[in-house]
This record gives C-alpha cells, sequence and structure tokens, in this order.
C-alpha cells in the first residue's frame, strides 16, 4: 500500500478515519511498538522520546493523548465543528509526525486499512456441497456468456434479476 504523499511525507490521519481509527489510536498511545515474528519491534516513536526501557516519554504521551482527546471531542456527532475539528486534526497530525517513526506510523496506517476493509465486508458460511453448485454454476454461465464473473459477482446478478420479478 502507498502511503505517502506527493510532497515526501508521511500520509497522516484523515477526518473520515477517526471513528475507524478510534480503538487503534488509543491502543498506540499507550504502547511502545508492535513485535513481528521475524523482525523483531516495530517501534511507534522515535528514539529520542522513548525512555531506556523503550517507553514512551510522560511529555510526549500526555501531549499526544490531549490532543488525541480533543480530536475526539471535536468529531463527536453531536457537536461536531468543522473548523475546530480541522484544526484539531491538524494538531495531532503534526505531532504524530513529530513523534512517530516512520516504521511505525506505517503500521498503524495497515492496521487502519485492515479495519475498514473488516468493517465493509461480511462473511457468509454455506457448505462445500453448496458451495460447489454455485462455482459450478458460475463456470456454465462464464463460458456461456464469454465473461469471467465472479461468485460475488453472480450472486449480485442474480438477487438483482429477482428482485426484478
Amino acid at each position: 500500500m502507498h502511503y505517502w504523499h506527493g510532497n515526501g511525507k508521511l500520509s497522516m490521519l484523515n477526518v473520515d478515519e477517526i471513528d475507524v481509527a478510534y480503538s487503534i489510536i488509543s491502543n498506540m498511545l499507550i504502547n511502545v511498538g508492535v513485535r513481528r515474528k521475524n523482525h523483531g519491534r516495530v517501534y511507534y516513536y522515535k528514539p529520542e522520546f522513548r525512555d531506556r526501557s523503550d517507553y514512551l516519554l510522560f511529555e510526549p504521551q500526555s501531549e499526544l493523548k490531549a490532543a488525541w482527546d480533543k480530536l475526539i471531542k471535536h468529531s463527536s456527532k453531536r457537536q461536531r465543528d468543522e473548523p475546530a475539528l480541522e484544526a484539531a486534526l491538524d494538531d495531532f497530525n503534526g505531532l504524530l509526525y513529530k513523534y512517530m517513526e516512520e516504521d511505525g506510523w506505517r503500521e498503524v496506517r495497515k492496521q487502519i486499512a485492515r479495519k475498514r476493509v473488516k468493517l465493509t465486508k461480511k462473511t457468509i458460511e454455506i457448505s462445500a456441497e453448496t458451495y460447489a453448485i454455485l462455482t459450478k454454476k458460475v463456470s456454465q454461465y462464464n463460458k456461456a456468456n464469454d465473461e469471467s464473473l465472479t461468485l460475488d459477482n453472480y450472486l449480485i446478478k442474480l438477487i438483482s434479476e429477482q428482485a426484478k420479478n
């Protein structure tokens, strides 16, 4: 995935991502980073803002937490104030850019992207027998109509045809 703006800076948080990123950012503010099986630890914060035990120092953590709380307050749907929200988002993004490691922020962006996909996709369980029948029908349809529909698209086509009738 591409997490860079054209100006060479990391792509920071957007207004439409605040709801999706809530739990991820909240966790990031109290964590030092994630461990990877083969690559060691991916640190969220730059070395100059971590103490010897690799925890985020108190001052940056409290500054980030206060900016995050302010952003959440302005983004609530009841009290949504666009100019204040934009200003709070700019402040928070500035602090992220100041304190965050590039690899750490990439990791956070990946988590946000995964969560966004997870929220938009749903899983339906069907038996293996039903799946075999459906894939056979899709391949027959594709051969007869010289198309290459996926199973998802075939089901959407069937449902829309049923809705018309």
